[in-house]
């Protein structure tokens, strides 16, 4: 086997260095590539590191989310404390509309981080004492509600899910109320029937947490807000609604 000599052992060394820079273009901080005997792999930038991180972190993420995907259907309780009422006349006052416990149910389709569902809810509260000693009130106060929901959720961990959305929809109210002056006056008594629709919407934030497989249980809050209602007792009372109340919910939920 021949042996090299130093010209040609110089021009094997340049033509490997030309193939290297050709696949692999390391350049000096000067931008001239870098001396055959001084190449090593180079250290990729902390940035380039931080990018692949996310990247990374990204598609696990959206993995996850999307083996949860697909139509879903929830139920729970709503714990509501809604305004008072507002009757006007001579001598203003308001009559408390007691704090009740509701129902709500929703089907809808989550696709990787987002959902989207219709949901009914329900309450029937009742109405209680005025803040005015010389009347005594009573009633009650049915309402029902479709909305149309948006909700963001984000799989932090594989079992708990924080999330957040808007809704909007319509209410019908179906009032009844009643009112006798200590003194024994004429009772008024009111009954508004079911409201036409009016619009309402609502702002949400809860966490969800996986069960089983399939089943799910969430708590939140939401924020709930109507179109204030007027009506005429008797000719002579003004009843006016409240425009927004704060409300707890705790439920399960189940995928398909």
């Amino acid at each position: 086997m021949k042996h090299l000599g130093q010209k040609e052992y110089r021009l094997a060394i340049k033509a490997c260095h030309a193939t290297v820079a050709a696949i692999w273009p390391v350049r000096c901080p000067s931008g001239r590539h870098r001396p055959a005997a001084s190449l090593k792999p180079a250290t990729q930038p902390h940035t380039m590191n931080r990018f692949h991180v996310f990247v990374t972190a990204s598609v696990l993420l959206l993995t996850s989310a999307a083996a949860h995907a697909g139509i879903y259907a929830r139920a729970g309780l709503l714990y509501q404390d809604p305004k008072d009422l507002q009757i006007v006349r001579t001598g203003d006052y308001r009559a408390a509309i007691n704090k009740s416990l509701g129902g709500t149910v929703a089907v809808g389709y989550k696709l990787t981080v987002l959902r989207l569902e219709g949901e009914f809810n329900y309450f029937n509260s009742g109405i209680g004492s005025a803040n005015n000693s010389s009347v005594a009130t009573s009633g009650s106060m049915k309402r029902s509600s479709l909305f149309v929901n948006g909700l963001f959720e984000l799989p932090i961990l594989p079992m708990i899910r924080p999330y957040a959305g808007v809704g909007i929809g319509a209410s019908q109210l179906d009032l009844t109320f009643n009112q006798r002056a200590n003194a024994g006056s004429q009772e008024v008594s009111f009954s508004s029937g079911k409201t036409s629709a009016h619009l309402g919407y609502q702002f949400m934030a809860g966490v969800r947490m996986s069960l089983l497989k399939t089943a799910t249980a969430y708590v939140g809050y939401r924020y709930y807000a109507e179109d204030s209602l007027q009506y005429t007792a008797a000719n002579q009372y003004t009843i006016k609604t409240g425009t927004g109340m704060g409300l707890w919910e705790i439920g399960i939920g189940f995928g398909f």
